[in-house]
């Protein structure tokens, strides 16, 4: 296009030699025919050049009347030539400041300064609300007293590149209002043919969190050259290398600036921001993670410790358990070698019944010794008095009020007080409930 537009600016050097060719005319009628024809020649040939350009290509005196619009120029607003030569293009402008500012640009060409490039939106007839941006370079052209006689301008239609650029701004406002809220640092980056990327704009605590600067980050490139050698696959993988669509997440660690090692919660997103351009950008965000996770190295090391002091807990009641059996198993045997025999001699001696009923009860006591029945009851309830416990021993053995009375030399009120104290603790008073019978099921 560089080369048409060269080929085009020679010719248009051309015609204006030879108007002045014409101007100059003293001489003869046939010369200045013949300069005329050459003259045309040159138009018809700028003509066809400017037909066949890809380009919009027009011509308009200062006050923006068209002189002349090839066919890509028509066929973009879908009119004829004569629909629009003649019209004045600010009428294709959206506003009043746009208009403002287009004249403003082509106006202040000077001599000097003949060329300009600038930026504009303008309405077109295609079924839309939405604007069309197109970029214009203006040739200012003057006549022998300095003044602009009219322009030459090539137009090229942006709005595509307009409309990525709009919403890569918008993308980035968007996720750096987010970012911002729920990291310590946020950037954006791009990556260039060969995939090496490079950091557009960083925000946060970067200095604060890796030791670097933010400019010393971006001389880099981007903070990937902070990741230790041991997590770079992870970086590699849930940063760099994602595909445009797609949001990852990991944890890794970086070494900081005074040598230390720093855990970040890395939460990336690949946005593709024209298709058309394959331009896709990165955002991203990190968080300093390091308290956490060393309270989750203090957790786990608690925990071990915790199970350690637990196994070692449960060797100790083993061993207990088991020297428990053995000192029960050593008193009952002890009281069947030792006691039992003495007990039955003294049953075959002339006894009265006071003291054969202390000779029972002896006997009993000691059954419930080498028996787990007063441990089951002194256990399960632990309010019970000693003399409770001793009357509710011979409730078990099936002593009624009065005997009872008379073993533990008591009036027969006492008693009876005892065993209503013994069914409330044992939660039978306003029950049907046997208290033998619920004595007898604790053996």
């Amino acid at each position: 296009m560089k080369d048409s537009l060269k080929t085009k600016q020679e010719l248009i050097k051309e015609l204006s030699v030879l108007k002045k060719k014409i101007g100059k005319l003293g001489k003869s009628e046939s010369q200045q025919k013949l300069i005329e024809m050459e003259l045309h020649k040159s138009e018809h040939k700028f003509r066809q050049l400017a037909e066949d350009m890809p380009a919009l290509i027009c011509t308009f005196l200062p006050d923006s009347t068209l002189t002349y619009v090839n066919k890509a120029y028509c066929e973009l607003f879908q009119k004829r030539p004569d629909d629009l030569v003649g019209k004045k293009f600010l009428d294709f402008l959206p506003d009043y400041a746009t208009r403002e500012n287009v004249v403003r640009q082509y106006m202040s060409l000077t001599a000097e300064n003949p060329v300009k490039t600038y930026e504009h939106k303008v309405i077109l007839s295609d079924g839309t609300d939405q604007y069309h941006w197109h970029r214009w370079t203006d040739r200012a052209f003057f006549n022998d007293n300095g003044k602009i006689s009219h322009f030459q301008s090539i137009g090229q239609e942006i709005t595509e590149r307009k409309r990525a650029d709009d919403a890569l701004r918008e993308n980035e406002d968007r996720l750096m209002r987010i970012s911002s809220i729920i990291s310590d640092v946020t950037y954006s980056c791009t990556s260039d043919e060969n995939g090496t990327f490079s950091i557009n704009w960083m925000m946060g605590a970067a200095e604060l969190v890796t030791g670097y600067s933010i400019d010393e980050i971006k001389e880099q490139g981007c903070w990937g050259f902070l990741v230790i050698e041991e997590d770079k696959s992870l970086f590699e993988e849930n940063v760099i290398g994602l595909a445009p669509g797609s949001t990852e997440s990991c944890e890794l660690r970086i070494r900081h600036k005074n040598g230390g090692i720093v855990w970040l919660a890395s939460c990336a997103e690949c946005v593709m921001v024209s298709e058309k351009f394959s331009r896709s950008v990165l955002y991203g965000g990190i968080i300093d993670i390091t308290e956490r996770k060393l309270a989750e190295v203090e957790s786990k090391l608690y925990a071990k410790e915790l199970e350690d002091a637990n196994t070692a807990l449960r060797v100790v009641m083993s061993r207990q358990n088991n020297d428990q059996k053995i000192l029960e198993n050593k008193l009952q045997l002890n009281t069947q070698e030792l006691v039992v025999p003495y007990l039955k001699k003294l049953k075959d001696t002339k006894l009265d019944s006071r003291q054969k009923d202390y000779l029972s009860v002896l006997e009993s006591n000691l059954n419930n010794i080498v028996s787990p029945y007063m441990f089951n009851l002194s256990a399960a309830y632990k309010n019970l008095t000693p003399q409770e416990i001793q009357i509710a021993n011979l409730i078990r053995q099936g002593k009624n009020t009065k005997n009872i009375a008379e073993l533990l030399c008591a009036s027969a009120h006492t008693v009876g007080t005892h065993r209503n104290n013994i069914r409330k603790k044992l939660k039978l008073r306003n029950s049907k409930s046997n208290l033998r019978s619920h004595l007898l099921s604790l053996s």
